[in-house]
């Protein structure tokens, strides 16, 4: 459901059920991502999201998508990327505009893309890697054209452009 509307900014999140596979985790490309750690975004759960992000555009409103398991290539090692991630792509993607960032974890080493949309996609580190005299976290301002992680630790402070 919706996690938290605040003027222009709405902020969803799903979940992913998991199914085993087994896989050589050498592969080193997207299709290495077919592992029982990962997950799929289910087609019950891509309507909603086509609904919310659909309503949101009409609104004018900027959403921030949240969720576990990384969406965009890229952003994170390719064995830990969404099943479906394609489809789930297809859905940012089709409310132009809208989409300004997704904010995932899985990958403990953390990532970053941009996607062909200009959609962010922040993989934060995880803090359960870190020495006991690091940390990892952020905080995350919005402003009208833009969002500004302030990294502390392992995450990078960035500069997130709407598109």
């Amino acid at each position: 459901g919706v996690l938290m509307c605040h003027d222009e900014l709405m902020l969803f999140s799903f979940c992913c059920c998991l199914v085993s596979l087994a896989v050589n985790a050498e592969i080193k490309c997207v299709e290495s991502r077919w592992v029982g750690f990962n997950g799929a975004v289910g087609e019950k759960q891509l309507a909603w999201m086509r609904s919310e992000l659909q309503a949101a555009a009409d609104a004018g409103d900027k959403v921030i998508v949240s969720g576990h398991v990384p969406l965009c290539p890229g952003s994170c090692h390719p064995i830990c990327l969404t099943w479906n991630y394609e489809q789930v792509l297809e859905v940012l993607h089709a409310v132009p505009g809208t989409v300004v960032a997704c904010f995932t974890g899985h990958d403990h080493e953390g990532g970053y893309a941009v996607d062909k949309c200009g959609i962010h996609h922040v993989t934060v580190p995880a803090l359960l890697e870190c020495p006991a005299d690091d940390t990892a976290h952020g905080v995350l301002e919005v402003f009208a054209d833009r969002l500004e992680l302030h990294g502390f630790g392992r995450v990078q402070t960035r500069t997130l452009p709407f598109p």
